[in-house]
């Protein structure tokens, strides 16, 4: 993806426009696009990145805040999922991804109630 995009998707997570965005507003529209912040590659893309104080960055060091630099790690890491989750560039689009939960859940909570199964 063109640098630009990548200051396009930063710019659209930081509404006051200061350079920085805190991780909760990363993390919150890959919530919606189905990808869990305890996701391995979330992790994963996490890993390599410190905060000003030098601690690594991560779901369980809020609140941290990113700059533009941090933000580009994160996002082109790995395959690009954060990336890619962000341009809505995914199997399931995040606009349609609770409505495909909710279409499953229909579909296969019967079975999984006859079955006796537990399902999260």
């Amino acid at each position: 993806m063109a640098e630009y995009d990548l200051l396009r998707q930063f710019r659209s997570l930081d509404p006051d426009d200061d350079g920085r965005i805190w991780m909760w507003e990363l993390l919150s529209p890959l919530g919606r696009a189905g990808i869990q912040p305890g996701d391995p590659r979330i992790r994963a893309a996490l890993a390599g990145v410190r905060s000003p104080d030098g601690r690594p960055v991560g779901i369980d060091t809020q609140p941290v805040q990113l700059d533009l630099q941090q933000f580009t790690e994160i996002a082109q890491h790995g395959d690009g999922l954060v990336q890619r989750a962000l341009a809505g560039d995914l199997a399931v689009p995040p606009a349609e991804f609770a409505d495909f939960i909710r279409q499953e859940r229909e579909k296969w909570g019967p079975v999984v109630k006859a079955s006796g199964a537990k399902v999260d």
